[in-house]
């Protein structure tokens, strides 16, 4: 809980207060908020498979099991920790001026970030399985996370700074992108969101999750070996 709180609060101070960039902005706060929070859900996903097969190989050679329940295990602890740091978010949006109060479309929280986790689940499916093989994809994965954090408007809108058209419909059409501003439209402004949206984000999370299934579960009998190929 604490980590993201102090991520929120630096964000906040360095973008918020000294360089200015809340201004014209009707609650800042909580869209950094949002935005600090609910990214780290993503790049924990993106960072933390990059490891876990090789992390497990010592029991993956002593047991017979699904190989899949690795990253599938990392999957559901990383939904149990966002339950405290949700709740965090929620405090933080209604108790900081100006404040978002609850509405009746906060309920479709659950259905985003139940998508979200699908979306993440496939990711990491991915990750999982090229990592296992070239271990240094993980310092080309960190320079990613850093490219979606100021690619995806987490901490300020992309129309303060990006005023190419071709540019700015790349940045919209980001699956991150999408379901940050889908969480803040949800959260601050008390709207569903566009069908449009919905339907991107579905798209996104259950494709993504076949593909990653698929290469995943072809490469099953090679987790655990010396040699990956």
């Amino acid at each position: 809980v604490l980590k993201p709180v102090f991520d929120v609060v630096f964000y906040w101070i360095l973008f918020g207060l000294v360089l200015q960039i809340s201004r014209g902005m009707g609650n800042y706060t909580a869209y950094i908020i949002i935005g600090v929070l609910m990214f780290q859900y993503f790049s924990r996903a993106i960072t933390q498979n990059a490891s876990v097969m090789r992390q497990g190989k010592t029991m993956m050679r002593s047991f017979s099991f699904p190989r899949i329940t690795v990253p599938l295990s990392l999957a559901v602890r990383e939904v149990v920790l966002m339950g405290p740091v949700t709740l965090v978010m929620l405090v933080g949006i209604i108790a900081i001026p100006p404040h978002a109060f609850p509405q009746v479309a906060w309920l479709l929280f659950i259905p985003v970030i139940a998508l979200n986790t699908v979306f993440n689940f496939g990711l990491g499916l991915l990750i999982a399985r090229f990592a296992y093989v070239v271990p240094d994809i993980s310092q080309i994965l960190s320079v990613i996370t850093r490219v979606l954090l100021y690619g995806s408007a987490v901490i300020f809108p992309i129309e303060k700074f990006v005023n190419h058209p071709v540019v700015t419909e790349i940045i919209r059409s980001n699956p991150v992108y999408i379901f940050i501003d889908l969480y803040r439209t949800i959260l601050i402004s008390g709207e569903v969101g566009t069908w449009y949206h919905w339907g991107l984000l579905l798209a996104w999370s259950f494709g993504l999750l076949l593909v990653g299934f698929t290469i995943f579960w072809r490469a099953e009998e090679a987790f655990g070996r010396d040699f990956d190929k």
